[in-house]
Parts: C-alpha cells; structure tokens; sequence
C-alpha cells in the first residue's frame, strides 16, 4: 500500500510515449474554425488545453483520493478500485515525462520508491497489474536511466539519489504474478493473489487478451534483470493461445486454461481479444523475435479476410467466419494505429473515420455502436473515457502528417472537457445519448487518453525537432507506457539470431497526407451552426458515416468469395442508367423492389453484382448449400442462368451485358 507524505504535490510521472517506427490557455474563439489549416498558434492552443485538463484531473486525483487507486470524480471520494496501490499515481508516472513535468516526476518517483509493496491480501487481475502497474514502473525505470537523453530528464538535477527502486518494485510484482502461468497449457490464471498465490476457488477460464497480451512487460523485464523466463512465459501463453486457432486462422475470446478448449468462439478485435494481437506485432518490434512476426501475419490475413466489413472490424464466429454481431466495439477503435505500423494505411484511415464518424455523432464514443440501426447497442451505451481512438488518431497524423487529424484531435479534447469535466476531474458518460456522467475517473485517461492528444498536439518542440516518442526508439504498451527498443540486448539473452533490421515506420509519399485525408490547406465544408464552435477537424472530410456500407455489412457470401446475384428489378434499373448515358461504377448501390445490390466488379463485358442483406439466422444451412451450388455452377460463370434471374439467391451469377452499356 502507498502511504500519503506531506507534499502532496502533483506527481509528476515520466512518460514519452509512442510505439514503433521512425519515419509539437483554453481554446478560444480566435482559432481557425473554418479552415483545416491549423497555424501553430492553434495547435499550441490544443497543447495547452490538454495540459490544464492534465493538471485538473490529477490535482483532483492527488486532493481528494490519494493514496486510493482512483477517484470518484462527483462525489469527490477515493475509489480503492484495485488493491489500494495508489494505481492513477504508478499509471500515470510516464505521462509526467511525456509532458516535461519533471518536478511532478521527481516526487512521483520518490512517493512510490518508498511507500509502494506489494505484500497485501489482495486479488488482482494479472492483465491489468500487468499493463498498468508492471509496464507503469518499468516505463518509469527505463525513461529516468537509458531514455534519459531522449527525453531531456536531468537526472542528477532532479533524482540524484534514484536506485533502481522502481525496478526492484517491478521484479516483485512479476515474481508475484509468475504462479499463474502454472498451468497445464501454460496459459495463466486471469487473477492472482498478490500475498498467497493463485486460490483453489480461482476460475479456470481465461479470456484471450487478458492471457495473451503480457509479452512486452515481461519482455522488457527479461530485457533489464538479464532472466529469460519472464519472457518465455508470457510467450509461451502467446503460442498455446495461436496454436488453437481454427482453420481459418481465428481464435475465440475466452479459453479453458487446463484443457485448453474455446469456450467463447467469438472472435474479433474488440475487447477480450485486441491486446493478443496488438501484442504479437509490438513484440517483434521491440524484440526482433521472428515467431511473434510469423504468428501476427497469420492472424493479420484472418482478419482481413473474416472480421473486415468495411469500414467495420465486427465479431464472427472463429469456426466458420461468420459474422455474429452488428456491434462496433469501442476498444477496436486502436485497430487502426495497429494498421498504420504495419504498413496498412489506406484501410487504417477508413476505419479511423468511422469511429470518428460516430464519435462526431455522440461527442463520445459509446462502448458498442449497432453499425446498421446505428445507434448504441443496449447494455453498451456508457463512454468510460477511453483513449482508443486518440491512440489511432496519434499514430495516423505520425504517418501522414495529414493537420486533419489534429483538428479531429481537437475537436475529442474539446468535447471530453465540455461533457465530462466536473468539480473533481473528469467523469465517464452513462449514456453517450443524454450524457448522463457517472462516479468514475479511470486510471487511464490520465496514462493514455490525454497523453495520446497531447502527443499529437506535440509532434515538434518549440525548436522544430521531433519529439522523441516519434524517434523510432520507442514502442508504446497497450497501457501507453514506452518502452525502449533494445533488440540486441533482449535477442542475446534469448539466445536469438542478432541480424534482425531496425523498425521504421510505413509512411505515405514524404509523410503528407494521402487521398484517405484533407489536404492540410483545403477548407472544411460548411457546417451546421450548432458545430461552428468547434475545430474544423471535427467535420473533417471523409467522416461522415458511411450509410450504404452500413447495409453491406452482414454479407456472409464475403468471407467465402462469393458474389450473389441481383435481383431482376435492380437489373432493370441498370438498364434505365445506361439509356439515361449514367452507366454504373464500382461501388454504386442499387435499391430493387426487395434487395439493394451494390456492383463489385466490372470486369470486360461481365458485371458482379453483390446482394446487401441483414445477418443471417440460419447461416451454416445457408453457407453449404452456397457451396454445394457454387461447386455444381464451375464453369458456367459466362453462361446466362435463366433460372436464377427470377430469384435474389446467394450465389455467384454473372450478368452478360454490352461493355458500352459501363461507365
């Protein structure tokens, strides 16, 4: 437990921040509002803006909750949330690097060095004491030694006397957390007791973020204590969770630990599977280990190909890739950033946009979006604040230099201060309808959410130089905690292959903006009175939700690369165009008598036309007689299929039609 001392100044944690790759007073009327050509003036504006948000919520946290684990924001009360570890102060530690607030830091530092154990009778997630408190003090460690240079911390000015507590602290702590990988699959508990180990009463259910997603903090401790089995027991976890994937590459989201059976089948890149991912590719980055490269590309393919409705990632069912929910989970929003390390950009972009889209809607982003009724899922309406899709923005406007994105930055910071900023801090929205707040400030809207807008807002210091989470040297946690790239140090420890090149970040043509974003000097449309207040970027274009792809969603036929056939009604409105000289283009959609059919393909003389329809029910039944049928139709793709043409059915059907008749 941390102990309250007598200077109860603001802790100032370090942190910089930023992942992988190589490759700046309140707002006030006087900003560019109708151009996206943010000045520098604006942007500084942002900056400060998000610090004096920074500065209220954790004085709040420090004044009214100190040493609990978080605050109760309305109520001004300490939340013991966790297990009374003072976890906003240990989480937040980086973020006072981040922001150069070294004095902060320094008493942060030596208020944790001394009071913080972790001898307490306490159960505790080993995910979240993981992320959160392990990667809080490493991160800390690692920015006030080696990262000392990169980050301007004066350490014999400001922590003559540091040790390397916070290291003994972390070594502790994983030492405390090592039993529950004791498993018969090497997949761990997902909770532990910090005092007495794993309890006889602890389920044997694990969900797959939550086992798979410890490889980068227990990496990194390998990294600094010079022991391997930290890392190989996280990495074990990764490799027994891979291994029983489904056929189509899929894994589901919560596993048996013992026998290692999935007892949850849905799969996706939402909440209890995102981290696994996230966490394959940032650990090839941070230590260059080719099996984590080769697992991440497997399941990148998957995904592209089961989960992808465009521009949604929705959940499907591991087994037969079918899509099982029409929900948009908000923590898929940090997909996109994913995306843009490795290489992804244009699909990065169009996913971005639309969580942005409905954040636009909301002025937040609800815990799970209906991306057809579009309107929040029931039971998901609530925004706890989270930084997803600030960590998105953060990494999109690092690789495309694209200002749009800073203006859609602002307009988030804006938003989560005029709606959610109370006498306390900050508080979650219960409803993102009515915007309703509930009795909670998260740990990480100080660690991530605000640090991931600061960052974009800080792209450069004062002096033009880059700062340095975008050096390329570092590689941020899911928690948002950087940590050093090292690759050498780790890669001899493992006793891996040393020849391992160094990351750079996929960027677009000389770091600009591509078709996917505004260009930084083109103006912002004209927008209704009710949005004038705020930052161009908050109408930025390409943001508007997409309505027709809405419909197009549910397409099973997509995961098995098949086109259904059109309905005849909608033929004859491809007739109409052409005799009107309208033609029809790829991506055109189509409303008939029942169906709405988009073109996908126009290839010489033949056209694909493919149905959009609801989710189906009875999808198995549906997806072997599409096979059956497609398997007896080989061959006949330019043969016309009159007995077809009559029906809307969910096979591939070919419409011959004369190349003059397209556009």
């Amino acid at each position: 437990m941390l102990r309250s001392t007598a200077s109860e100044s603001p802790i100032l944690p370090l942190m910089l921040l930023l992942l992988l790759s190589l490759f700046a007073s309140p707002i006030s009327a006087e900003l560019s509002l109708r151009s996206c050509n943010l000045s520098r003036n604006d942007i500084t504006a942002f900056s400060r803006q998000t610090e004096a948000m920074f500065e209220h919520a954790y004085t709040s946290y420090a004044t009214h909750a100190f040493p609990a684990d978080e605050l109760k924001p309305l109520s001004c009360t300490p939340d013991y949330s966790f297990a009374g570890i003072a976890l906003t102060l240990v989480d937040t530690l980086d973020t006072f690097i981040v922001m150069r607030q070294w004095s902060r830091f320094a008493d942060a530092v030596r208020n944790v060095s001394t009071s913080l154990t972790f001898q307490i009778d306490n159960t505790v997630s080993v995910f979240e004491t993981t992320i959160r408190v392990l990667g809080g003090l490493l991160s800390a460690h690692g920015l006030l030694t080696e990262g000392a240079d990169d980050t301007g911390f004066e350490k014999d000015i400001w922590l003559p006397e540091y040790d390397g507590k916070l290291l003994v602290l972390a070594t502790d702590l994983a030492d405390r957390l090592m039993p529950a990988f004791n498993t018969p699959t090497g997949i761990p508990f997902g909770a532990i007791n910090l005092a007495y180990g794993v309890e006889k009463s602890e389920s044997r259910i694990a969900s797959t973020a939550g086992a798979g997603s410890l490889i980068l903090e227990f990496g990194t401790l390998s990294r600094y204590v010079g022991d391997p089995k930290y890392y190989n027991a996280a990495l074990n976890a990764m490799r027994a969770l891979h291994k029983r994937a489904s056929r189509a590459g899929l894994v589901g989201n919560h596993i048996d630990i013992d026998t290692g059976d999935w007892v949850a089948p849905e799969a996706g890149v939402g909440g209890l599977v995102d981290s696994f991912y996230e966490y394959m590719w940032k650990g090839y980055i941070l230590f260059g280990d080719e099996r984590l490269l080769a697992m991440f590309r497997e399941s990148y393919a998957a995904i592209k190909t089961y989960l992808h409705k465009r521009p949604w990632y929705l959940d499907a069912d591991m087994w037969s890739g079918h899509t099982s929910s029409l929900a948009s989970s908000s923590l898929a929003a940090f997909w996109p950033g994913v995306q843009v390390t490795f290489g992804d950009h244009e699909d990065a972009a169009d996913t971005a946009r639309a969580h942005y889209s409905v954040w636009r809607r909301y002025g937040c982003l609800p815990e799970g979006y209906h991306v057809v009724d579009q309107k929040p899922m029931q039971g998901m309406i609530n925004y706890p604040l989270r930084p997803e899709l600030a960590e998105s923005i953060f990494y999109l406007h690092w690789a495309t230099n694209d200002t749009s994105w800073v203006g859609a930055a602002g307009a988030m910071m804006h938003s989560i201060e005029e709606l959610t900023k109370v006498k306390c801090g900050y508080a979650a929205v219960k409803d993102t309808s009515t915007h309703v707040l509930e009795d909670l400030m998260p740990s990480f809207l100080l660690s991530e959410t605000l640090k991931y807008l600061y960052l974009v807002f800080n792209a450069q210091d004062a002096d033009g130089k880059l700062h340095w989470s975008r050096s390329g040297k570092y590689v941020f946690t899911t928690e948002a905690h950087p940590l050093r790239i090292e690759t050498e140090d780790i890669r001899h420890i493992l006793g891996l292959s040393l020849e391992k090149a160094a990351y750079q970040m996929p960027r677009t043509s000389s770091g600009h903006a591509t078709a996917e974003g505004a260009s930084a000097t083109k103006k912002c449309r004209r927008r209704p009175k009710t949005e004038q207040k705020l930052p161009c970027g908050y109408n930025m274009p390409g943001t508007d939700f997409p309505q027709t792809n809405a419909d197009a969603l549910m397409d099973p036929a997509s995961n098995l690369g098949i086109t259904p056939v059109i309905s005849k009604s909608v033929l004859a409105q491809i007739r109409t165009r052409d005799a009107r000289g309208e033609g029809v283009r790829v991506g055109d959609v189509l409303f008939g008598e029942r169906w709405a059919c988009r073109i996908v393909q126009i290839e010489g003389h033949v056209v694909s036309y493919e149905r959009l329809h609801a989710m189906d029910v009875a999808w198995e039944r549906e997806r072997e007689k599409r096979e059956r049928e497609r398997r007896n139709e080989e061959g006949a793709v330019n043969r016309a299929m009159p007995g077809l043409r009559e029906k809307c059915r969910r096979f591939s059907f070919f419409e011959t039609v004369q190349k003059t008749a397209l556009v």
